[in-house]
C-alpha cells in the first residue's frame, strides 16, 4: 500500500511527528502529496509546533504571539542582511502556525550558523545582575552602586526603579515574579504589575515598609508618564495602560512592579534560584535548602545536606533545581537531593571518568558572519577516545545549570572544560556523561535553556547548540550523538574584558552579557547578540 493511499488522517499525524525539512520534501513528492500538505497545514503545523515544544496543546495562535511580546517583536522588525549589515524590507507578521513554525526553523539555523547583530549599550551606573522579561519587553538590572531598574527593551527609558536595592545584589525573575535578597537574610518578592491586577494572589502579603516603597516607586512612575504622549499618540504595544492621571494607582503600568511578601528564612543564605513555582536558597555552607512556593508565599520544604566526606566544610557555589531535584555545586563536586524525600539522589565528583571527550581544534574550520563584531569561529567537535585522553586537571566546579524536563545537566568546570550529562533524571547509575574541552583557560560564566549551552570565558562566548528541531526527545545515546555532529560558536568580546562578566543569559532569540569595559572602569556595557534579527 502507497503512502498516499491511507487516510488523510494518518498521512496529516505521520507529518506531524516529522520535521520541516521532511514536510517540505513529502509535499514535493507529487501533486496528491501536495494537496494533502496544503488542504490540511494548519493542522500539521500546530502538531509540530506542540510536538517540538514550540506551543502548548491548548494554545491559539493569537494568544501565544499576545503572550510574549518581546519573543516576536523580531518580526516586525526590518531584517538584516548577514553579508552587509543593511536594514531590509519589512518582515511579514506571523500569519499562520506555518509562519510559526518556519520562523522557528529559520531562528535556529541562525544559532547553528552563528548569524547574529551586535548591540552593545553603555551603563554609566553599572549593571550587575540582569533578568529580561519577554512578556513586557524590559531588561531588569540590579546596579552595582545600588537599586533595581526596569528599563524598555528597545529605547533603554528608564520605567520603574526600586531605589532601596542593596549594591551588587543578586536577583531572580520568572513567570512575573521578581526577587532578590536585602543586607540582612530576607528576601524581597514582588510581583509584575499587570499580573497581580488582573489575576491577583490571596496569598500576597507585603510587610509595611515594602507597601511605603512601592507607593513612592509609582508616584514617580505617574509624574513621569505625565510628559508621555497621550493615549492617541501611542500604539497598544508600546504600554498597557497609560493612567489618565497621576493619582490613578490602580491602572497597570508596563514595567512596574508590586510587593508581593518578604520572605525570612530559618538561616542566613548566600545562593539562590527561582524556577517557578519554587525559589531554592541554601546556606553558605553546605548544610541546608530551603525551598519556598512563592504564589502561595510559604516555606515548602527544608532539606539537610549531608556533610563532605573528609569532614572539612565545603562552600556551596551555586544552586540549581528543576522539578523533582535540587543540585548543589560545590568545589569538588555537584550533590543532587530528590525534592520528594530530600534524600541525596546523585553525586557529580570532578573526577568523573567520561563516556565522551570531545574537543575543539585549534583552528577554526570556517568562520561565520556576524554584523557590528569581529568574525565569529564556527568549530566542529571532534570526538577523541576517552583511554587515549591523558587526565585534565581537576580545577573546581563553578556552576551547574538543568534543561527544563530535568534530564539534561550541565556543569562548567574553572579550567577549561564543561560536563553534559544525560539520563540521570530516569536512573543515576545509567547517566551518560559527555566532556566538552574548549579552548579557553578561564572560565567564568554559564547559562543553559535546554537547546543552547552559552559559556563565558576570557576568550569570549562560547554556544553549543542541541538540534532539537531534528530529534525533540532527550534520549541518552541520540543526545549523545547530536553532541557529536554539534559545532562551537567562539564570539570574540573584544568591546568589553571578560573577566570582568558579571552577568550571562539565554532567551530563544539571545544572547544577553554584562561585563565592563575593562577592570580599571566603573561602568558596565550590556550586550545582545540577536539572533533572530537576520532572516537572509
Amino acid at each position: 500500500m502507497r503512502l498516499l493511499d491511507l487516510p488523510a488522517e494518518l498521512i496529516v499525524l505521520a507529518l506531524s511527528h516529522s520535521n520541516i525539512q521532511e514536510v517540505h520534501s513529502f509535499q514535493l513528492v507529487c501533486r496528491a502529496a501536495d494537496i494533502v500538505c496544503k488542504s490540511h497545514h494548519a493542522s500539521i503545523y500546530r502538531a509540530l509546533a506542540v510536538h517540538y515544544d514550540l506551543a502548548q496543546e491548548t494554545q491559539t495562535l493569537e494568544q501565544l504571539l499576545a503572550s510574549r511580546r518581546l519573543y516576536f517583536d523580531w518580526l516586525k522588525q526590518p531584517t538584516v542582511d548577514s553579508e552587509e549589515g543593511s536594514a531590509l524590507e519589512e518582515a511579514s507578521l506571523v500569519e499562520s502556525w506555518q509562519d510559526y513554525v518556519k520562523c522557528h526553523f529559520l531562528l535556529e539555523r541562525n544559532w547553528k550558523d552563528g548569524k547574529y547583530v551586535v548591540r552593545p549599550r553603555f551603563d554609566a551606573n553599572g549593571a550587575h545582575r540582569i533578568q529580561i522579561d519577554e512578556v513586557e519587553g524590559t531588561i531588569l538590572s540590579t546596579r552595582t552602586t545600588g537599586s533595581l531598574r526596569s528599563e524598555c527593551i528597545k529605547d533603554d527609558v528608564t520605567l520603574w526603579t526600586h531605589f532601596a536595592t542593596p549594591a551588587w545584589a543578586h536577583c531572580e525573575f520568572d513567570n512575573g515574579f521578581l526577587i532578590w535578597g536585602r543586607r540582612d537574610r530576607t528576601i524581597e518578592v514582588w510581583r509584575r504589575d499587570a499580573d497581580q491586577i488582573n489575576d491577583p494572589l490571596p496569598a500576597c502579603n507585603p510587610h509595611d515598609d515594602q507597601r511605603m516603597q512601592y507607593t513612592q516607586s509609582q508616584k514617580q512612575v505617574l509624574e513621569a508618564m505625565e510628559d508621555l504622549p497621550s493615549d492617541s499618540d501611542t500604539s497598544e504595544s508600546d504600554s498597557l495602560a497609560k493612567p489618565k492621571q497621576a493619582t490613578d494607582l490602580v491602572a497597570p503600568i508596563r514595567g512596574c512592579f508590586q510587593p508581593f511578601g518578604l520572605l525570612d528564612p530559618p538561616t542566613s543564605t548566600s545562593a539562590s534560584r527561582y524556577v517557578h513555582p519554587h525559589l531554592v536558597l541554601a546556606t553558605r555552607l553546605l548544610e541546608t535548602v530551603y525551598v519556598y512556593d512563592i504564589p502561595n508565599n510559604r516555606l515548602a520544604q527544608t532539606i539537610s545536606l549531608e556533610p563532605a566526606d573528609d569532614g572539612r566544610p565545603s562552600t556551596v557555589y551555586y544552586v540549581e533545581h528543576s522539578r523533582t531535584h535540587v543540585f548543589i555545586c560545590t568545589e569538588d563536586a555537584v550533590h543532587v537531593y530528590s525534592k520528594a524525600d530530600g534524600k541525596l539522589y546523585a553525586t557529580v565528583r570532578t573526577d568523573i571518568v567520561p563516556d565522551l571527550w570531545l574537543v575543539v581544534p585549534r583552528v577554526p574550520i570556517w568562520p561565520s558572519k556576524s554584523v557590528g563584531i569581529e568574525e565569529t569561529q564556527r568549530e566542529r567537535l571532534i570526538a577523541v577516545n576517552p583511554a587515549q585522553t591523558r587526565p585534565h586537571a581537576s580545577g573546581e566546579f563553578c556552576a551547574v545549570h538543568v534543561s527544563p524536563c530535568g534530564n539534561i545537566w550541565v556543569i562548567m568546570n574553572e579550567r577549561n572544560y564543561i560536563l553534559v550529562i544525560i539520563g540521570g533524571n530516569e536512573d543515576p547509575t545509567r547517566m551518560r556523561v559527555a566532556t566538552i574541552v574548549l579552548n579557553d583557560p578561564e572560565l567564568v560564566y554559564l547559562a543553559f535553556d535546554g537547546h543552547h549551552i552559552a559559556v563565558a570565558g576570557s576568550q569570549g562566548i562560547h554556544v553549543v547548540s542541541l538540534d532539537r528541531y531534528r530529534d525533540p526527545t532527550v534520549d541518552s545515546e541520540r543526545t549523545l550523538t547530536r553532541l557529536i555532529k554539534s559545532h562551537v560558536l567562539l564570539i570574540p568580546m573584544k568591546h568589553v574584558d571578560m573577566r570582568s562578566t558579571s552577568c550571562l543569559q539565554l532567551t530563544d532569540t539571545a544572547i544577553w552579557h554584562v561585563a565592563r569595559k575593562s577592570l580599571r572602569e566603573f561602568g558596565s556595557v550590556i550586550t545582545s547578540l540577536d539572533f533572530a534579527s537576520i532572516k537572509v
